[in-house]
């Protein structure tokens, strides 16, 4: 019998030309591409994913797959092609295009035997009574008065521990029963939810007729499902082009196949989530960064296991596991956000394009500025170009005024805000609507300079100034590198001109409450929404009028729906 081998990509931290490493597959070990794997590198045992099987071996003398890690292949055949496009197109290791593909979770747990449940699958106990258990109630069998509580409490419906202890009975009564035979205990797995889902819709729009060119593009997208065709959606600013994701997606959900929606920013997932939950109820999952890694599990493991099929998310949202790709929306495609950072370095956008050619799927472009190399291409007519030209509900485009701020010098005001802007906040919040500030820089100052010499205290990795922050210490908003507090005198020249210049949000923030002190002031930027479900709850804040005025960064800029603003 011919011996078969698997290349792996290994998850070991190699940097090189090596893309896999081959192993000898044991006899009676069931490998298909996509499995993970634990093997031997070294004195090591590390993870990998099986991304080929060749069949012979050949006379090279191989080392074995040490185990299986998960039954289950994780990888479905078109995420191991994508794989391999990252890898040969933005020169990274295969084994770090693969290994973004693969829950943290799991991947972290590869080296021991199994996988271990606090950090992989959660569980919880279930119980159920037996035939003989049900006699108990009738005095046949002799049980304590708690087990008799518990018997009780099944009988009647119970099944977890909470159940039980709220009926009066327990689970160590149950169990002590089941070693009885008189119950039957069990374990089921528990979903761990994002907060995103707690957050509801009333999907107004759901029967409301389309407009013109959003038919026309819904009829366009809808065609061209199952052909791998790209779409440039350009529409203006709230011209409805979410319901023709909606709607789009619906389509190729009723052909079977699944749905990959991507969105800039975080915190924009709950907004889109929560349309979408409206329409799809529980068939949609949730993939993003900011998730524990518990409850990016379940939702990947939901994805995997087919029962949720429309996943929403931000770059990494890309990898699910979808049996079929239908249909990819990259919402907002201009913003730099889709640019992926660090390893495995990819552009989101391109990599949506060819998943679409790899899957068939339909993948749709939309913005109201999209970027000049996809304006061009579509220009080219490499993609499809549909239009919404105009606002949905006959809304009028707001008036722009400009503001001369030399001139409020002239006047003495040598804050932040203009005098008009203030009169418009004042005006806004006294009437019950919203204002939104948008400033493109964290922090309170952006430098600190000295009067005297020019010294600017700089980070000495980046060689870029520190930004002064509203509790004194630095930051480089490059590296993350923090110091203490800023200098209270020059370190150059000895000064005690030593000044904080420039304006950040926390700066717009104190004198937006100085000038309104009224106000429900809420910032949001990456500083103030650092908290597990900070972005959640500060969407629910705008959404439902709590927070008044609003001031933020770009990620403030990227399709809020906020009608009272």
């Amino acid at each position: 019998m011919t011996a078969r081998t698997a290349e792996v990509a290994v998850f070991a931290g190699i940097r090189g030309p090596a893309r896999t490493f081959s192993y000898l597959v044991p006899d009676g070990l069931d490998l298909l591409p996509g499995h993970l794997v634990r093997v031997g590198l070294g004195q090591r045992a590390v993870p990998g994913v099986v991304v080929a099987l060749d069949g012979a071996a050949g006379d090279r003398e191989l080392r074995p797959v040490d185990a299986l890690v998960h039954p289950s292949p994780l990888l479905r055949a078109h995420q191991l092609a994508l794989a391999t496009w990252i890898a040969e197109r933005y020169r990274c290791g295969l084994a770090d295009a693969v290994r973004a593909m693969v829950p943290p979770a799991l991947a972290s747990r590869a080296r021991s035997a199994g996988l271990a449940s606090a950090r992989g699958e959660r569980t919880e106990a279930i119980f159920a009574l037996e035939t003989a258990g049900r006699d108990a109630l009738a005095g046949s069998v002799r049980v304590g008065a708690r087990q008799l509580a518990t018997i009780r409490a099944l009988a009647a419906g119970a099944v977890t521990a909470r159940d039980l202890a709220d009926a009066g009975g327990s689970a160590a009564a149950a169990r002590a029963l089941a070693r009885r035979g008189l119950v039957l205990a069990g374990t089921r797995a528990v979903r761990r939810v994002p907060a995103e889902f707690a957050l509801a819709d009333d999907d107004r729009a759901r029967d409301l007729p389309a407009t013109g060119p959003q038919a026309v593009a819904i009829g366009a997208i809808t065609a061209a499902l199952g052909s791998g065709h790209g779409f440039l959606l350009h529409g203006v600013t709230a011209s409805g082009k979410t319901e023709v994701y909606l709607r789009a997606a619906t389509a190729a959900l009723a052909r079977g196949d699944g749905v990959i929606v991507l969105v800039p920013e975080i915190i924009l997932t709950a907004q889109v989530v929560a349309r979408f939950i409206a329409r799809f109820g529980d068939r949609v999952a949730l993939l993003h960064s900011a998730l524990s890694p518990g409850e990016r599990f379940d939702e990947w493991r939901r994805v995997l296991d087919g029962v949720a099929d429309v996943v929403i998310g931000s770059r990494s949202a890309l990898f699910a596991p979808l049996e079929r790709v239908g249909l990819v929306v990259v919402d907002e495609e201009q913003e730099p956000s889709y640019k992926q950072e660090s390893d495995p370095r990819y552009h989101a956008v391109d990599t949506a394009l060819e998943l679409g050619r790899i899957t068939g799927a339909a993948v749709v472009l939309g913005s109201a500025t999209p970027r000049v190399v996809t304006y061009e291409t579509a220009r080219k007519g490499e993609l499809a170009s549909l239009a919404l030209p105009e606002r949905v509900g006959e809304l009028l485009l707001p008036p722009t005024t400009v503001v001369d701020l030399r001139l409020e010098l002239r006047t003495g005001n040598r804050g932040t805000l203009s005098q008009a802007l203030r009169e418009a906040l004042q005006r806004t919040v006294a009437a019950g609507d919203q204002a939104i500030l948008y400033l493109n820089r964290r922090g309170f100052a952006t430098v600190v300079l000295c009067r005297d010499c020019g010294y600017v205290a700089k980070c000495p990795e980046c060689e870029i100034p520190y930004a002064y922050h509203a509790d004194g210490a630095l930051v480089c908003h490059r590296c993350g590198r923090r110091e203490r507090s800023a200098p209270e005198r020059c370190p150059a020249c000895g000064s005690a001109r030593i000044k904080q210049l420039g304006v950040g949000t926390q700066r717009v923030e104190e004198e937006v409450r100085a000038a309104v002190p009224r106000a429900r002031v809420i910032r949001l930027d990456r500083d103030a929404i650092r908290a597990k479900g900070a972005h959640a709850a500060a969407y629910e804040r705008m959404r439902s009028g709590d927070a008044q005025v609003i001031v933020g960064t770009q990620m403030l800029a990227k399709g809020f729906d906020l009608p009272r603003v």
